[in-house]
Protein backbone atom coordinates (compact mmCIF):
# COMPACT_ATOMS: atom_id res chain seq x y z
CA UNK A 1 0.00 0.00 0.00
CA UNK A 2 1.02 3.74 -0.55
CA UNK A 3 -0.36 6.27 0.88
CA UNK A 4 0.97 9.98 -0.82
CA UNK A 5 0.16 13.20 1.00
CA UNK A 6 0.40 16.22 -1.78
CA UNK A 7 0.83 19.45 -0.42
CA UNK A 8 2.34 22.87 -1.60
CA UNK A 9 4.92 24.97 0.24
CA UNK A 10 3.27 26.89 3.52
CA UNK A 11 0.54 24.87 3.62
CA UNK A 12 -0.44 25.17 7.43
CA UNK A 13 -2.45 21.88 6.94
CA UNK A 14 0.64 19.67 5.75
CA UNK A 15 2.37 18.25 8.75
CA UNK A 16 -0.81 17.86 10.68
CA UNK A 17 -2.26 15.85 7.65
CA UNK A 18 0.68 14.16 7.60
CA UNK A 19 0.61 13.06 11.31
CA UNK A 20 -2.99 12.32 11.00
CA UNK A 21 -1.63 10.06 8.50
CA UNK A 22 1.32 8.09 10.73
CA UNK A 23 -1.77 7.94 13.84
CA UNK A 24 -4.24 6.45 11.45
CA UNK A 25 -1.92 3.96 10.01
CA UNK A 26 -1.15 3.45 13.92
CA UNK A 27 -4.18 3.03 15.09
CA UNK A 28 -5.67 0.49 12.52
CA UNK A 29 -2.51 -1.23 12.68
CA UNK A 30 -1.24 -0.66 9.23
CA UNK A 31 2.25 -0.43 7.58
CA UNK A 32 2.28 1.51 4.48
CA UNK A 33 4.64 3.79 2.11
CA UNK A 34 4.35 6.84 3.19
CA UNK A 35 5.34 9.38 0.01
CA UNK A 36 5.38 13.41 0.93
CA UNK A 37 4.57 14.78 -3.03
CA UNK A 38 5.29 18.79 -3.02
CA UNK A 39 3.24 19.66 -5.71
CA UNK A 40 5.06 23.19 -7.24
CA UNK A 41 3.22 24.16 -10.47
CA UNK A 42 -0.34 24.06 -12.42
CA UNK A 43 1.13 21.35 -14.92
CA UNK A 44 2.15 19.14 -11.89
CA UNK A 45 -1.10 19.50 -9.81
CA UNK A 46 -2.97 18.46 -13.29
CA UNK A 47 -0.80 15.39 -13.14
CA UNK A 48 -1.04 14.05 -10.22
CA UNK A 49 -4.20 14.63 -9.50
CA UNK A 50 -4.46 17.51 -6.90
CA UNK A 51 -7.62 18.64 -5.64
CA UNK A 52 -5.47 21.05 -3.06
CA UNK A 53 -3.16 21.30 -0.32
CA UNK A 54 -3.33 19.03 1.61
CA UNK A 55 -4.56 15.97 -0.40
CA UNK A 56 -4.27 12.34 0.92
CA UNK A 57 -4.00 9.67 -1.77
CA UNK A 58 -3.76 5.63 -1.08
CA UNK A 59 -2.81 3.64 -4.09
CA UNK A 60 -3.45 6.87 -5.75
CA UNK A 61 -7.27 7.11 -5.22
CA UNK A 62 -8.65 9.96 -3.17
CA UNK A 63 -9.43 9.26 0.31
CA UNK A 64 -12.41 11.05 0.44
CA UNK A 65 -14.84 9.21 -1.78
CA UNK A 66 -17.23 12.33 -2.23
CA UNK A 67 -13.80 14.00 -4.14
CA UNK A 68 -13.04 10.71 -6.22
CA UNK A 69 -14.94 11.62 -9.24
CA UNK A 70 -13.95 15.93 -9.02
CA UNK A 71 -11.48 16.84 -12.14
CA UNK A 72 -11.18 20.31 -10.13
CA UNK A 73 -7.10 19.82 -9.72
CA UNK A 74 -4.74 22.98 -8.80
CA UNK A 75 -3.22 25.05 -6.43
CA UNK A 76 -5.79 25.43 -3.99
CA UNK A 77 -6.41 24.81 -0.31
CA UNK A 78 -8.29 21.57 0.42
CA UNK A 79 -11.00 21.15 2.70
CA UNK A 80 -12.80 18.05 3.81
CA UNK A 81 -16.06 16.88 5.09
CA UNK A 82 -16.05 16.51 8.61
CA UNK A 83 -19.56 16.69 10.53
CA UNK A 84 -21.28 18.82 8.28
CA UNK A 85 -18.80 21.33 8.32
CA UNK A 86 -15.66 22.34 6.11
CA UNK A 87 -12.28 21.62 7.89
CA UNK A 88 -8.92 21.62 6.31
CA UNK A 89 -7.49 18.20 8.09
CA UNK A 90 -9.04 15.17 6.58
CA UNK A 91 -10.56 13.86 9.88
CA UNK A 92 -8.76 10.58 11.24
CA UNK A 93 -11.89 8.60 10.61
CA UNK A 94 -12.05 9.40 6.72
CA UNK A 95 -8.42 8.18 6.59
CA UNK A 96 -8.95 4.87 8.96
CA UNK A 97 -12.32 4.23 6.86
CA UNK A 98 -9.98 4.58 3.38
CA UNK A 99 -7.09 2.34 4.87
CA UNK A 100 -9.72 -0.35 5.79
CA UNK A 101 -11.66 -0.20 2.29
CA UNK A 102 -7.73 -0.46 0.76
CA UNK A 103 -7.00 -3.21 2.90
CA UNK A 104 -10.34 -5.17 3.13
CA UNK A 105 -11.60 -4.72 -0.87
CA UNK A 106 -14.99 -3.75 0.88
CA UNK A 107 -17.60 -2.19 -1.80
CA UNK A 108 -16.55 1.09 -2.31
CA UNK A 109 -13.05 -0.05 -2.02
CA UNK A 110 -9.42 0.84 -3.56
CA UNK A 111 -9.14 -2.58 -5.13
CA UNK A 112 -7.84 -3.56 -8.40
CA UNK A 113 -11.35 -4.01 -9.66
CA UNK A 114 -12.50 -0.52 -9.00
CA UNK A 115 -9.12 1.26 -10.09
CA UNK A 116 -9.55 -0.36 -13.45
CA UNK A 117 -13.27 0.57 -13.50
CA UNK A 118 -12.26 4.43 -12.77
CA UNK A 119 -9.20 4.51 -15.31
CA UNK A 120 -11.66 3.28 -18.34
CA UNK A 121 -13.85 5.95 -17.59
CA UNK A 122 -10.78 8.34 -17.49
CA UNK A 123 -11.36 9.14 -13.61
CA UNK A 124 -8.30 7.57 -12.20
CA UNK A 125 -4.84 8.23 -12.52
CA UNK A 126 -2.68 6.17 -15.23
CA UNK A 127 0.09 5.05 -13.37
CA UNK A 128 1.74 2.84 -16.61
CA UNK A 129 1.64 5.21 -19.00
CA UNK A 130 5.26 7.86 -18.74
CA UNK A 131 4.16 11.30 -17.50
CA UNK A 132 7.02 14.06 -18.12
CA UNK A 133 7.53 16.28 -15.29
CA UNK A 134 9.51 19.20 -14.87
CA UNK A 135 13.25 18.25 -13.15
CA UNK A 136 11.56 20.65 -10.33
CA UNK A 137 8.85 18.24 -9.91
CA UNK A 138 10.87 15.48 -10.00
CA UNK A 139 13.56 16.93 -7.47
CA UNK A 140 10.71 17.57 -4.78
CA UNK A 141 9.46 13.65 -5.12
CA UNK A 142 6.82 13.99 -7.67
CA UNK A 143 6.31 10.47 -8.60
CA UNK A 144 8.04 9.54 -12.36
CA UNK A 145 7.45 6.61 -14.82
CA UNK A 146 10.42 5.97 -17.10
Amino acid sequence: MKIEVLYFDQCPNYIPTLQRVKEALRQNGVTAELVEVNVRDEATAQSVRFLGSPTVQIDGIDVEATARSSKDFGMMCRTYGDSGKRVGIPPIDLIRAALRETAGGKPGAHDATQFRQMRALGSAPNRQQGRAFPPSARQAGVPHSP
